[in-house]
């Protein structure tokens, strides 16, 4: 499934596909993309495959943002953690805390 639909994935929704980077050097990359969702956690997709299936294939109006995967190179992994820890002490975060 994840073959059919990932180059699909940055054809479509290229904005939601990031990479990261300190300085020249490449430390990680994040993969997410909009995706219609009616609020009960039962109708969530079962995983991966799932998800990008209906990503890609339904015509439904988006209305939730659906993290697929995060990959941060192992060396790097401290700044990200500390990063989650001090946007509010426990390492919770909302939306308005990438805005400060």
């Amino acid at each position: 499934m994840v073959k059919k639909y990932w180059q699909r994935l940055y054809q479509v929704y290229p904005e939601y596909q990031l990479l990261f980077r300190i300085n020249s050097e490449y430390i990680g990359v994040a993969n997410s993309a909009p995706i219609y969702w009616n609020g009960n956690i039962d109708n969530l997709p079962a995983g991966f495959d799932e998800a990008i299936e209906i990503i890609i294939e339904e015509n439904k109006k988006p209305n939730t943002l659906c993290g697929m995967a995060v990959v941060i190179s192992k060396e790097h992994l401290v700044i990200l953690i500390l990063f989650f820890l001090n946007v509010t002490g426990d390492g919770s975060l909302s939306h308005s805390d990438f805005w400060r």
